[in-house]
């Protein structure tokens, strides 16, 4: 079974603690805040690479970069979403995640290193 499971799939507890997370306004605004700090971080460094983003409103961003991306990231530990099998998209097309701030951090340089 867990050769057939996607990739990206939500567990039964973690669907659980999100639809509790959305209870905490609190909660909800300090990752509101979060996230929006750290997607514009990730953009600066998206930018000075030279990959193409599209910004979102979202934890995810969605970017347009020479074929091969998800290779070679996931050889340095980096699990980075192909998107080729959205209508419209090809495999130059990869959504990236924003995670904790470390994570980012380590991301970001790892992200500029392979994408050149």
């Amino acid at each position: 079974m867990r050769r057939l499971q996607p990739e990206w799939s939500v567990s039964v507890p973690a669907q659980l603690a999100g639809a509790a997370a959305l209870q905490d306004e609190e909660y909800i605004e300090r990752t509101r805040t979060f996230l929006k700090q750290e997607k514009e971080k990730m953009y600066d460094a998206l930018r000075r690479a030279g990959i193409r983003f599209f910004a979102s409103d979202v934890g995810f961003i969605l970017i347009k970069t020479a074929p091969g991306l998800y290779e070679r990231m996931l050889e340095q530990g980096f699990l980075i979403r192909k998107c080729e099998n959205f209508k419209g998209l090809t495999e130059e097309f990869y959504r990236i995640s924003i995670r904790s701030g470390k994570e980012n951090e380590l991301f970001r340089k790892r992200l500029v290193q392979m994408a050149g």
